[in-house]
């Protein structure tokens, strides 16, 4: 079982305590039972002089003391422990995520990516306090059936044969359930997706009557199933406890009534077998209650630990800080595409579409605007020059360095990039020390005195046009202060007035403080501020030209 393994790989030392605990806990509670019928046989004799409830008042005292204390403290420890560890594989994934190569992220699914994170990893965490319970209530069994062996071999062997054929038929059934399990896990991921086009979607959807009753009936539809499925697997957990119901009757009926009428002796012990299958019946029913959490939980699991695996697949390496020196490429003086090329592949593993192959240097304090229709590939070289995807072919080149999965992190730090489909942060992380007068005039430079304030490390709200969210970003990357700067249709939000100076005021700023500039860009009228114009077409170069100077 991966929860076994998982329990395993990453506390085994602490799980040795938790799991002896459990078991002194379950002991204690099998006594308790020894001590009860040990009590009410004395009791009910009412012969003189054998009176000893003070003693066994005092042994159970003893023994309930020591239920309590190991019971509370192996919760109490396996619930750290489960935490700490979910805790570490959050974080675990996490890195793998931001380590991952940016194809690998766009092929997921992030209905299922955040499912896994925070819903299957809520479900591992219900299970610490389930299993440690059953873990009780197991050993708790145990030294019930090993007492009922000295009361009665007959009922023993009885109750053991039953007890073994109810928990294969369990068995037969939870293995039919695990798959129903998975199916519900990958259906509330594509509602999570759903939900994400509702919400971020939702002006196109309210425009479009046909859209939005279709994207609808489809998530209605998978709901239906989600439900379906989950019904499906309730009813057969709960057939199966209504069997181990039954099945206890049933082992009752033959303790009481048959066994008599075969073995003359055994009256003097009816009662005490028959007290000690009703005390296995709690932890019996208990243990099978935990399975639906247990078996949810291993599914979860599974789910994580495939993500995992397929995030493993695309690992960069470490980032700076991580146990290795990065190589600096702050002096360079050319970055170049030397024969590059780049193919997009299908879920079917089909080729769609291909960069490529380009030839494209950049000189250091360049302007250069990329330009091309829709399709032509200048954001995917964008990609492929600021090295978010690897080429299949050809080379990135500093200078006279390759740029391999060895200095990656530390050419991709050369960049800062305002993609057309960016993301505005909620503070500014990793310039934690940024002071707040550098940051407000900057505000005030890009006109957001009004809107926008800044202050404990974050600017006081986002709820801003896309234009002036992209004017954020830019106060971002100019705080970052990198050697090269990707602009992906920055002025294209932007009305007359600001787009006229970022073209003429802000790119040559950057220029005089020896930065270099990539942009792509429609706008024609300006493209005499450029060093050089780069025109692509269905994925090549069809002309790289000298346009002016500013």
């Amino acid at each position: 079982m991966n929860l076994l393994a998982f329990l395993k790989k990453e506390s085994p030392e602490s799980w040795k305590l938790i799991i002896t605990l459990a078991s002194l806990s379950g002991i204690a509670n099998g006594i308790l039972l020894a001590i009860i019928n040990i009590g009410a046989d004395i009791s009910g004799s009412e012969r003189p002089g054998q009176n000893a409830t003070p003693h066994l008042l005092l042994l159970f005292a003893i023994g309930m003391a020591i239920f309590i204390l190991a019971k509370r403290y192996s919760l109490v420890l396996s619930t750290q422990v489960v935490e700490g560890m979910l805790k570490n594989t959050r974080i675990r994934v996490c890195d793998k995520i931001r380590k991952s190569e940016l194809m690998t992220l766009e092929h997921l699914d992030q209905g299922q990516v955040f499912n896994r994170i925070s819903q299957d990893m809520n479900l591992i965490s219900q299970f610490s306090i389930v299993v440690i319970s059953a873990g009780q209530d197991v050993v708790l069994l145990v030294c019930s059936l090993f007492y009922l062996s000295w009361l009665s071999s007959a009922a023993f062997f009885i109750t053991v044969g039953g007890t073994a054929l109810a928990i294969y038929a369990y068995y037969f059934h939870v293995q039919a359930t695990m798959e129903q399990l998975k199916k519900v896990a990958d259906k509330e991921g594509e509602l999570f997706n759903l939900l994400g086009h509702i919400l971020y979607g939702f002006k196109e959807l309210r425009l479009n009557i046909r859209k939005n009753d279709s994207l609808f009936r489809s998530l209605t539809d998978i709901a239906e199933t989600t439900r379906d499925l989950k019904t499906k697997s309730g009813v057969t957990f709960a057939t199966t406890l209504l069997f181990s119901q039954v099945f206890f009757y049933l082992l009752l009926a033959t303790v009481v009534f048959v066994l008599p009428q075969y073995i003359p002796t055994y009256s003097s012990v009816i009662v005490k077998t028959t007290a000690t299958i009703l005390f296995i019946s709690g932890p019996f029913t208990m243990v099978l209650n935990a399975a639906p959490t247990l078996s949810r939980a291993e599914v979860a699991l599974d789910n994580l630990y495939t993500l995992e695996r397929n995030l493993d697949r695309s690992l960069r390496g470490p980032v700076a800080g991580e146990g290795w020196p990065l190589t600096s490429f702050a002096d360079f003086k050319k970055v170049w595409l030397r024969d590059v090329s780049f193919t997009y592949i299908d879920k079917q593993g089909s080729p769609t579409f291909t960069v490529g192959p380009i030839n494209l240097s950049v000189n250091r304090g360049d302007i250069i605007f990329i330009v091309g229709g829709n399709g032509s590939g200048k954001s995917t070289v964008l990609k492929l020059l600021t090295g978010l995807y690897p080429p299949d072919s050809g080379a990135v080149m500093v200078d006279d360095r390759l740029v391999n999965a060895a200095n990656a992190q530390a050419y991709g730090d050369l960049f800062s990039a305002i993609f057309s489909d960016f993301h505005l942060f909620d503070r500014l992380y990793g310039l934690e020390d940024v002071a707040e007068a550098r940051v407000a005039a900057l505000i005030e430079q890009m006109e957001l005195g009004d809107k926008v304030r800044f202050a404990d490390g974050r600017f006081s709200t986002l709820d801003l046009s896309t234009g002036q969210r992209k004017r954020l970003a830019l106060i971002v990357a100019l705080l970052e202060g990198k050697e090269i700067y990707i602009f992906d249709e920055w002025a294209s939000d932007q009305d007359q007035h600001f787009r006229q100076r970022f073209y003429e005021f802000i790119l040559r700023d950057l220029k005089n403080h020896g930065k270099t500039i990539i942009a792509v860009t429609h706008d024609d009228r300006f493209w005499h501020f450029a060093d050089r114009v780069v025109k692509l077409d269905l994925g090549r170069v069809v002309s790289d030209e000298t346009s002016g100077t500013l």
